[in-house]
C-alpha cells in the first residue's frame, strides 16, 4: 500500500516538472502559466533593478529615498530633519520648531478683550493708533484740517505768502499808494463796501479863535 502511494507521488513530480520546463523558448507567451514562466519574469525584474534598467515605481522608490550617493537615506537623518513639537517651555526643533516659531512670530488676531500677539498684533495696534474717520490719527488730521485758518484778502486786507515754502504768509493793511505822516481809516459805504480813507488830522494848535470873536 505504502509502495503504491510512493510510486503515485514520484509519477506526479515527474510530469509536474517535465511540464513546468517544457517550454524553454525564453520568449514563451506571458500567457503561459508554468512555474519556469513566473521565474524567468522574476529573475527579469529583479535584474533589471539591479543593473538601474526597470522603470516603474520600484525604481522611482529607490530615487525617491537615495541619498545622492548610491545609498538609502537615514530615517534618523530625516527624523531629525523634521524635528519634534514644542512642549511648555522647550521649544520644538528641526522643521517642525522653525515653524512653530514662524507662527509664533505671525502671531494671531485679538479676540474681545484679548489683544493680538506677534505681527499680526502689531498691525491691529497699528490700525487702531491710524484709526479712520471716527478715532484715531486720521481723524486728528481731519480736525486739524478742519480747525486751520486760511487767510484770503479782503477789502482792506493783503496777504503776502512767505518767501519759502512753510514760511507763514504776513497780513497787512491793503492801503494802497500812501502817503507820508497820512492817518487811514476805514470807511463804508450803504452798501457795507469799505476802503481805506485818509483822515485829515490837525497837526498845529492856533488858540487865538478863543480870545478873538
Amino acid at each position: 500500500m505504502k509502495k503504491s502511494m510512493l510510486y503515485g507521488l514520484l509519477t506526479s513530480l515527474a510530469v509536474f516538472s517535465t511540464v513546468a520546463y517544457a517550454n524553454n523558448d525564453p520568449d514563451a507567451s506571458s500567457s503561459a502559466l508554468t512555474t519556469k514562466g513566473y521565474v524567468d519574469a522574476g529573475l527579469e525584474f529583479v535584474y533589471g533593478v539591479a543593473n538601474g534598467t526597470s522603470n516603474g515605481a520600484v525604481k522611482n522608490l529607490q530615487n525617491a529615498l537615495s541619498d545622492g550617493n548610491g545609498g538609502l537615506i537615514d530615517v534618523s537623518d530625516l527624523q531629525d530633519a523634521i524635528g519634534t513639537a514644542g512642549n511648555g517651555n522647550t521649544p520644538g526643533t528641526g522643521l517642525t520648531g522653525d515653524i512653530e516659531a514662524l507662527q509664533d512670530t505671525i502671531g494671531t488676531a485679538g479676540s474681545g478683550n484679548t489683544p493680538g500677539t506677534g505681527l499680526t498684533g502689531d498691525i491691529e495696534a497699528l490700525q487702531d493708533t491710524v484709526g479712520d474717520n471716527t478715532g484715531g490719527l486720521v481723524k486728528r488730521v481731519n480736525d486739524l484740517e478742519n480747525s486751520s485758518i486760511v487767510y484770503t484778502a479782503g477789502d482792506g486786507i493783503a496777504v503776502t505768502a512767505g518767501a519759502n515754502q512753510g514760511d507763514p504768509a504776513t497780513i497787512s493793511l491793503d492801503l494802497g499808494t500812501t502817503a507820508a505822516n497820512t492817518t487811514y481809516v476805514y470807511k463804508t459805504d450803504a452798501n457795507g463796501d469799505g476802503s481805506w480813507q485818509a483822515m485829515e488830522v490837525e497837526d498845529s494848535w492856533n488858540p487865538g479863535f478863543l480870545t478873538n470873536p
